[in-house]
């Protein structure tokens, strides 16, 4: 899941975007093989990709496309590239705060949960009989 919080309010304006594009590398015949997906605000769909919203921001939840070579179908490839993009409007009359977020389940059964903090802030959570692993980048003030 790929998250950006803030404090400022939603640009519906703006048409919000997002992607999830992965490359993998054959360890047995050397093939690159690419998954991409994109999603935007009037298709908001792609495989398992899909923009949400949680307190009118959006996210993308999606797995990760498991690797498999195109050229030969072996499975001892692995990635070489991953990339995800979320991309929305704000407006604000003051400083406001945004802090891109993301988190991916490593083990267990339920999915992960997430809420917007008030202040800007976005938080993960799963249930105790699974496994989360996060990353938070740095806020940033916005003038």
């Amino acid at each position: 899941m790929l998250a950006i919080g803030t404090n400022a309010s939603f640009d519906d304006s703006f048409a919000e975007k997002g992607y999830v594009h992965q490359t993998f590398k054959c360890g047995i015949c050397g093939n690159e093989t690419k998954r991409n997906r994109d999603v935007t605000e009037s298709s908001p769909k792609d495989g398992n990709l899909k923009i949400e919203y949680k307190n009118l921001l959006p996210l993308l939840r999606f797995n990760p496309t498991i690797p498999q070579c195109d050229a030969c179908e072996a499975g001892n490839v692995a990635d070489s590239h991953f990339a995800t993009y979320l991309c929305y409007g704000v407006v604000t009359s003051t400083d406001a705060v945004i802090q891109p977020s993301y988190a991916h389940k490593t083990f267990g059964p339920s999915s992960i949960s997430v809420s917007m903090d008030p202040k800007g802030g976005v938080n993960f959570s799963i249930s105790l009989d699974s496994k989360i692993t996060k990353y938070l980048a740095r806020p940033v003030t916005l003038a």
